[in-house]
């Protein structure tokens, strides 16, 4: 991969661009939605004429999936609009890694680190390894690049890290990662779409027993309620074992600090997070136009530097 010339792309974000992000991370985070939706619609329509009490669990429950989808589309749209602005520059170089910029913020990623890469339409996703997928319009990751980073996932080949400059170092055990992976759960957990799902869960039950409506009622919504919950409690223990015995650093300069998680290298200025905070032995940072929660352990940001992210306009507790 070394040997290879390096592929550079260039996009000017517009109004267009927010549209189609959008519509990709509405297909990447929002699957669950997008399923059961038109799956709950089909099931009321079938079971109408034998069971109209059911026909009208399953089309409430469909109802509560589109609605729960809408509220992440709009959630989506804020942070599309926060990280790609009509007007912001971004840039995808391909070479020995994958370097991505979009105004202040830089991220380099090596290749290994995915697990595939696709087009759909005119945007491309990425699948990383435990973590979310995202994507990026096709203009930066056109069929070319695309190869390129095919060829990368297949070599399992990465260079050494640039590691120049961290000061600050910390190996995760058991104990660390468990804390690391909790926190950004339960960060996940106060989401507004996802308060919205639980509210349901809660009312949908309580009201099928109240009125002694049938089995069936309270059977779809803990059908539900496990299509929502399995895949988050496997991710959990997939996290937990993928980030024990991980190295994690951090550096802090005047304007920007830089992380390194899992080979993966990110710069940002300090007026790109919105929020900050420590919990116990974590902190949690919110960052603009991402919609997960960075969680890394408290040690990587010493009391002295805490300060710099509440200069930038970022609460501090």
């Amino acid at each position: 991969m070394s040997d290879l010339p390096a592929l550079d792309y260039r996009l000017v974000s517009d109004e267009r661009t927010m549209r189609r992000l959008t519509r990709g991370a509405v297909r990447t985070l929002g699957g669950t939605s997008l399923v059961l939706a038109p799956s709950f619609l089909v099931l009321a329509l079938l079971v109408w004429a034998l069971d109209p009490v059911l026909a009208a669990f399953a089309a409430l429950i469909a109802c509560f999936s589109l609605a729960t989808l809408a509220l992440t589309m709009v959630q989506l749209r804020s942070w599309v609009r926060e990280g790609y602005a009509p007007g912001t520059v971004a840039t995808a170089r391909y070479d020995s890694v994958i370097r991505l910029a979009d105004g202040a913020r830089e991220q380099q990623i090596p290749y290994p680190m995915l697990l595939s890469v696709r087009q759909v339409g005119d945007l491309v996703v990425f699948r990383v390894r435990e973590a979310q997928p995202f994507v990026l319009p096709v203009e930066l990751c056109p069929p070319l690049a695309q190869q390129r980073v095919a060829m990368g996932i297949a070599s399992g080949w990465a260079p050494q890290p640039e590691l120049a400059g961290f000061s600050i170092e910390r190996r995760l055990d058991a104990d660390a990662a468990r804390a690391v992976v909790d926190a950004a759960l339960q960060a996940s957990l106060r989401q507004p779409s996802t308060a919205f799902a639980a509210v349901f869960a809660v009312a949908a039950v309580t009201l099928a027993f109240l009125t002694g409506g049938p089995v069936w009622g309270s059977v779809l919504t803990l059908v539900v309620l496990i299509l929502l919950t399995v895949p988050t409690l496997l991710a959990r223990a997939r996290g937990v074992r993928a980030l024990t015995g991980e190295v994690v650093r951090s550096r802090f300069d005047a304007e920007q600090f830089t992380l390194y998680e899992r080979g993966v290298i990110t710069r940002r200025p300090y007026a790109d997070a919105r929020s900050f905070r420590v919990m116990g032995a974590v902190a949690i940072l919110r960052f603009r136009g991402t919609p997960a929660p960075e969680v890394l352990p408290a040690e990587l940001f010493p009391p002295e530097v805490r300060g710099r992210f509440s200069a930038a306009s970022a609460p501090v507790s």
